[in-house]
């Protein structure tokens, strides 16, 4: 009976009751050493309101995302037996990786349709959702496939194929003074009605570089804009036929929040872009792949921590397909066993957790809200820069933007080396005992050196 007695809550406490009693715990401390800061100078605060003003911006409508799992092994034979073993564990999607791209853990397919026909042999392309990666033979691959596919008597339209059409990734390794041949191809596949995207904007390249968010963010939009612009030029689609066929490749890391805020930015960006160009609002076909900079060689148990937090932040993110790293992939091509909790690591998320069933969780969050808007308006600036400098291309081969994500890098090995950015089993609470080889770290472009963090603090020592 005393509970009753107790008076009733007549208000809901507003932001400055709980900083009241925030700042009453803190004693000593000031109530701004509970701010954090993004590497784009975004101020995170402790404490932040709701947002009533902003709902969903995107929905799943409580269909799974696509568990994707890398089709790369040397031997067609052998990778077409792993990709089967991949399936019959749960993966909906598979990620074609060449020989001739970087990285491909396990060594990459053959450069040749036969090996492409093997390695595909029994994988009905009308349910698994396929993604060719950018490489420099890409041209051919694309045909490849796309011929696979109508051979295999699958309707185009059914297949869900992602072509890597990417100039972004390969501006160093091919020759793009001529972009009429990626509007051709980007023709020809759309008139031949192939239902995903047909090409891509990858913004990992990016990421393993060591560039922040918001370079991330701007160099998958200006890859975008160079899309529009080639595709208006060789009179081959308007933006309005264009944009709906463009998808997205991000990254996501250890930093849940950042991850979440990134994803949902990319959406706000891109509906930017179609407003601007007075195109219908449509989604956007968003693949999010765990990073590789943050994976430790020397602990590599550790990265199924950093995997899971990755994985979460791209499903509640809102990705439509997800490809987890497995955590042994800093030392080499990954066994069985890696690859299966690479997929079960979605798999609690998506039949255990049920987060698949939540649209947009991060809505009305104001410390989501926040990150999302501030990241999307950083990104928004430094793609205006890359306009300026002539587009993406232009830029990337001027040296502008690489020196900007360059500088980026050099910030994030400084954060690394100090301290402030600690890789738990490396850097931090090392693990004792030979450390495993750590394998080589190459980007796909030569303007964009892929990183590790690892690499960065051993480069120090």
């Amino acid at each position: 009976m005393a509970a009753l007695d107790r008076p009733l809550l007549t208000a809901v406490p507003g932001i400055d009751d709980w900083r009241k009693l925030v700042e009453g715990s803190l004693k000593s401390r000031d109530f701004s050493s509970l701010r954090s800061m993004t590497r784009d100078g975004i101020v995170i605060e402790p404490l932040y309101e709701r947002r009533h003003d902003r709902g969903p911006i995107w929905t799943r409508e409580g269909r799974p995302w696509t568990v994707v799992q890398a089709l790369d092994l040397a031997d067609p034979d052998q990778a077409n037996d792993q990709a089967r073993a991949d399936i019959e564990g749960g993966a909906t999607g598979l990620s074609i990786r060449f020989a001739d791209m970087s990285p491909a853990t396990g060594g990459g397919l053959p450069l040749s349709s036969q090996a492409l026909r093997i390695a595909t042999e029994g994988i009905d392309l009308a349910k698994i959702r396929v993604r060719l990666e950018p490489h420099p033979s890409l041209f051919d691959s694309v045909i490849w496939l796309s011929e696979l596919a109508v051979q295999s008597g699958i309707a185009p339209e059914r297949s869900g194929i992602t072509f890597g059409l990417d100039p972004v990734a390969l501006v160093d390794r091919i020759d793009l003074t001529g972009p009429t041949r990626f509007a051709a191809l980007f023709d020809h596949l759309r008139k031949r009605q192939f239902d995903g995207p047909l090409a891509v904007m990858d913004a990992r390249i990016f990421h393993e570089a060591g560039a922040s968010e918001a370079q991330e963010l701007a160099g998958f939009l200006a890859a975008g804009a160079w899309w529009l612009r080639i595709l208006s030029d060789a009179k081959t689609a308007t933006p309005a036929e264009a944009m709906p066929r463009l998808g997205a490749s991000l990254s996501v890391d250890r930093d849940l929040l950042i991850s979440l805020a990134k994803l949902r930015a990319a959406r706000l960006l891109w509906a930017r872009l179609q407003d601007l160009c007075g195109v219908a609002r449509s989604h956007l076909v968003i693949h999010a792949e765990t990073s590789r900079r943050m994976l430790s060689a020397v602990d590599p148990e550790g990265n199924l921590l950093r995997n899971s937090l990755a994985a979460f932040a791209a499903a509640v993110g809102g990705a439509d397909s997800i490809f987890v790293q497995p955590h042994t992939a800093a030392c080499g091509a990954p066994d069985g066993p890696a690859r299966a909790l690479a997929r079960n690591i979605q798999h609690l998320l998506i039949e255990e957790a049920d987060i698949c069933r939540a649209s947009d969780p991060g809505a009305g969050s104001g410390s989501i809200e926040a990150l999302t808007e501030a990241l999307a308006e950083r990104a928004w600036a430094e793609f205006q820069a890359i306009e300026r400098e002539g587009g993406i291309v232009e830029s990337i081969r001027a040296g502008a933007l690489p020196k900007r994500v360059a500088n980026a890098r050099r910030a994030l090995a400084a954060e690394v080396t100090s301290g402030r950015n600690p890789l738990v089993g490396s850097t931090v609470h090392p693990v004792t005992g030979d450390p495993v080889a750590i394998g080589p770290a190459t980007g796909l472009a030569v303007a964009f050196p892929a990183i590790t963090l690892e690499a960065m603090a051993k480069a120090a020592a």
